[in-house]
């Protein structure tokens, strides 16, 4: 696939990936932001990603992963006053 590619690609993943984040974090400015996480690095590494059997699997993969991460980080904010 070529970036042309890419875009259409992105126009029919981005919604479902966008929508199943939405889903798990009941965010959904957080889910886009997630989501375009995700998207970006896939861009990064399209030539690589393009060939993958699944790349919208790897795609929601990667936006799981920024997720939980920025989960993690929300959990350690709010748990930062009560050690003080």
């Amino acid at each position: 696939m070529n970036t042309a590619d890419f875009a259409g690609w992105y126009r029919r993943e981005q919604p479902r990936i966008v929508n199943s984040l939405y889903l798990l974090s009941g965010s959904l400015d957080a889910s886009r932001d997630q989501a375009d996480e995700a998207f970006a690095r896939a861009a990064a590494r399209w030539p690589r990603v393009s060939s993958m059997e699944s790349p919208g699997g790897w795609t929601f993969r990667v936006a799981l992963n920024v997720l939980r991460k920025d989960q993690r980080r929300r959990a350690r904010e709010a748990d930062a006053p009560s050690r003080r």
